[in-house]
């Protein structure tokens, strides 16, 4: 009986001294993760023109000139047509291309 008590008697002071390093570790290496992620992710806001992608020049929604002008006017609606157009174009690529790819998965 008395075996018992000395064996988890040493077990738990072993634990005591194993726990609070083995915590130590992991806190230690999850903070890197996060600060390695944080630095990535500052690294790409404060240099955006290193990573374009396939960003493309964006067009000017009106063109200079007066506001009140009816030829600007109609020429800002024509360019927001367009561009409205655009987006609802790869909007509805995108989501085709996800449901090929769902029904290959058959998920669909």
């Amino acid at each position: 009986m008395y075996w018992l008590l000395a064996a988890l008697w040493t077990l738990g002071i072993l634990a005591a001294i194993i726990c609070p390093i083995v915590m130590f570790i992991w806190l230690f290496r999850k903070a890197s993760a996060t600060f390695k992620v944080f630095g990535d992710q500052v690294e790409t806001v404060t240099a955006p023109l290193d990573n374009l992608g396939e960003a493309s020049p964006l067009s000017e929604l009106r063109p200079a000139g007066a506001s009140g002008d009816p030829q600007v006017l109609a020429q800002a609606r024509q360019v927001r047509a367009q561009v409205a157009a655009t987006r609802h174009t790869r909007r509805y690529a995108r989501l085709n291309a996800a449901k090929a790819r769902w029904e290959k998965l058959g998920l669909v």
